[in-house]
């Protein structure tokens, strides 16, 4: 017998400029979940919320601009107050993403806060610790996308021991993949990655010039281009590398490859490895993130230290010169993603999570308690001019109406913790100040 659930109210909240791995799995989240999940796609670029929101047909989409100071957490509040949410669930690309959002969502009566960390990366100063701290500890559901990367992000969040939960990311199983025949040249070896330093394909070009016996190809967009282009060609190996646009259908490009690779300095649990698994194909990845939790050494694929071209390289010539291990490894590695990282599984997770989010009791006062505000359809909003997005619908612009007079209290609130946290974050960027200590940005203190 079918079970019936009852309907849920969902915002789905991304800060995020650029769709990427993190924004490709809540489009597979969104994809999967129930239909009782009644979703609402909330976020600061246009272009970002129409493609979340074309992963479930019929999705409420609205567009904020992005939260700067208190007023910015006021707006925010506005607008998930008029939308009456039961859960809240903000997508973090890395740890600093959508902490403002957070911080409105955290004074609204009875409104459940999740939070969703993709990248174990924290970004510089004290002033980010210090609000990361204090955010985590108001939500209602913590969660990463690996048991690694929940430690990580432990570590540096100050979280409470256990508050952290681990769901794994999902990916679509396109099937089984035809056999591979025998290639006509050297065994070609995929890559699927943004064009940033942080995923150390320069490591992957110095290690494939130790490695004459195999060719690359990558696909993504990003900074790096040229700089990569460069590289190839001062190594001597532009022959044997091909660096493509992003593709939105990997198995397009993993079709035709004998193995894959990723030498990432940062990850959580990166979707591409998933990919490469269901794909049949053999895996090379760096130690970082979550990424043993997917690609058992030895058995389906080789892990290898960051930031070491020898290492990768040895473990590329391996899989270059063994047919045999290719093809044994592959189909170990498609077994494991099937039974482990499937879509329907992830999507299981996130339901049970809701339900006992539901469930649970909640030290807020009930909306009962507090006068509502007027309810307001939300209208798909568009960007201004300058492409920064306004929050401004066509038909409607968002004010902050329902804090001024449907919820007298929400004011207080907002302007409370909001205070508390930015207080919080600028005393301890100047006490960084005046002791002349440098903060750097995350990603290039791993320069």
């Amino acid at each position: 017998m079918t079970q019936v659930r009852s309907p849920v109210r969902i915002g789905f909240y991304s800060d995020a400029t650029r769709f990427a791995g993190a924004e490709i799995a809540l489009g597979n989240l969104l994809e999967s979940l129930g239909p009782h999940v009644q979703a609402t796609v909330i976020g600061t670029c246009a272009t970002i919320v129409e493609r979340l929101s074309s992963h479930r047909p019929g999705t409420t989409k609205v567009v904020l601009a992005p939260a700067q100071g208190v007023r910015g957490i006021i707006r925010h509040r506005n607008a998930f107050t008029r939308l009456d949410l039961d859960i809240l669930q903000a997508n973090l690309t890395w740890m600093p993403s959508c902490r403002k959002a957070l911080v409105a969502a955290m004074t609204i009566p009875r409104l459940r806060v999740v939070a969703v960390e993709h990248l174990p990366l924290q970004g510089s100063g004290l002033s980010n610790r210090v609000v990361k701290h204090l955010t985590s500890r108001g939500l209602s559901a913590h969660v990463a996308v690996g048991k690694a990367a929940a430690r990580i992000i432990k570590q540096a969040a100050g979280a409470p021991t256990g508050s952290i939960r681990t769901i794994y990311n999902g990916v679509v199983d396109p099937g089984t993949p035809a056999p591979r025949s025998a290639s006509a040249g050297p065994p070609l070896f995929g890559c699927l990655a943004r064009l940033d330093r942080v995923k150390g394909l320069d490591v992957l070009l110095d290690a494939l010039a130790k490695v004459p016996d195999a060719r690359v190809v990558i696909a993504g967009e990003g900074d790096e281009r040229a700089a990569l282009q460069g590289q190839a060609f001062a190594l001597g190996i532009s022959g044997r590398v091909d660096i493509l646009e992003w593709t939105d259908d990997p198995g397009s490009l993993l079709t035709g490859c004998d193995g894959f690779v990723l030498p990432s300095r940062a990850e959580g649990f990166p979707l591409s490895i998933l990919e490469a698994m269901l794909a049949g194909l053999p895996v090379v990845a760096t130690d970082v993130g979550s990424v043993r939790e997917a690609v058992v050494d030895g058995e389906t694929g080789f892990v290898v230290p960051s930031d070491d071209a020898t290492a990768l390289a040895r473990a590329m010539r391996r899989l270059a010169t063994d047919t045999d291990l290719r093809r044994i490894m592959g189909k170990a590695g498609r077994a494991r993603a099937l039974e482990r990282f499937s879509i329907e599984r992830m999507a299981r997770a996130y339901e049970e999570l809701y339900e006992q989010l539901l469930g649970a009791p909640t030290e807020q006062p009930s909306r009962a308690e507090s006068r509502q505000p007027e309810r307001i359809t939300p209208k798909a909003c568009t960007t201004e001019p300058n492409g920064e997005g306004s929050g401004r619908s066509s038909e409607h612009a968002w004010k902050e109406r329902s804090i001024e007079v449907g919820d007298p209290g929400g004011i207080g609130r907002v302007v409370g913790q909001g205070t508390h946290f930015l207080t919080a974050a600028r005393q301890a960027d100047d006490r960084i100040r005046g002791e002349g200590s440098q903060f750097r940005n995350g990603r290039e203190r791993r320069r």
